[in-house]
């Protein structure tokens, strides 16, 4: 499999093997070896990953973790339970010079998380 660029891409884990996948959550390589699948999505063999994919979900995209951060100290303050998810601490080197910092909060408070984010002027 190639990734963004066109590059041919190996596993993190296997070295010698293709990738066929990248990781919903933090984008990793991985080979049919180390896939998980669920959900017709795939995951690599952290087991926090799908279980984050299964109970949380994405509310904002901020341009920094000191931006994330703040996000999640007002949604805190409405009495939302969020948290920061930085890729640049679960992936390779080819997406560094990506911004990939993401706020997720609890998939039943998702809604609630959005509006309040959209009052603030956050998002």
């Amino acid at each position: 499999m190639n990734d963004s660029k066109g590059n041919c891409t190996e596993c993190e884990l296997h070295t010698n093997s293709n990738i066929v996948g990248f990781c919903v959550v933090c984008s990793k390589p991985v080979c049919e070896q180390c896939m998980v699948k669920y959900n017709g999505k795939i995951f690599c063999t952290d087991s926090s990953h799908l279980l984050m994919f299964n109970d949380w979900t994405i509310v904002c995209r901020p341009e920094s973790q000191f931006e994330a951060d703040a996000v999640v100290c007002n949604l805190k303050a409405g009495g939302i339970d969020s948290k920061t998810f930085s890729l640049h601490d679960h992936i390779s080197a080819r997406d560094m010079n990506e911004n990939r910092v993401l706020v997720f909060a609890g998939k039943i408070e998702a809604e609630k998380a959005k509006i309040l984010l959209l009052n603030l002027n956050l998002v």
